[in-house]
């Protein structure tokens, strides 16, 4: 086990907690909504051998930072706190992360360059405004309007 580092990060009127372990590419570990970052520590020492690990206290979790308005656990909120969040990971530690996710407009915000799978195919590749309008990704995941 490596020595686990503890930050707080302000993500726009609030801190999430952020507890970093290991050596090597950047892997961001999330908990599910009842968990905190503590319940990552296993998986963290297993990996910090390869891997940065990044685990995040979401807010309201663990000791992230538990704001009274209940509008700030929106869905929207919790993708931009997020948003907010990866941007500050990638300036303040200098790395480069694999987001795989399905949220496109989380991904369009926080990602300068984007691989498109259909598959387990490579079909487009590019930065976010090029992928937006690539006929293969609108195809493969909006589906094409039959012309008969």
């Amino acid at each position: 086990m490596s020595a686990r580092e503890r930050r707080r990060i302000d993500v726009g009127g609030a801190e999430l907690a952020v507890e970093l372990a290991g050596q090597g590419e950047a892997l961001l570990l999330l908990h599910g909504f009842t968990g905190a970052a503590e319940t990552m520590r296993e998986l963290a020492d297993a990996l910090a051998g390869e891997f940065r690990t990044i685990a995040v206290d979401l807010l309201g979790h663990g000791e992230s930072d538990a704001p009274r308005d209940p509008s700030r656990y929106a869905l929207e909120c919790t993708v931009g706190d997020l948003a907010r969040l990866l941007a500050a990971v990638r300036a303040r530690f200098k790395v480069t992360m694999l987001v795989v996710d399905h949220d496109m407009a989380l991904i369009m915000r926080i990602c300068n360059r984007l691989y498109v799978l259909d598959y387990g195919q490579i079909i487009a590749e590019g930065p976010p405004e090029q992928i937006r309008d690539d006929p293969h990704v609108v195809r493969a995941y909006l589906g094409q309007a039959d012309a008969s």
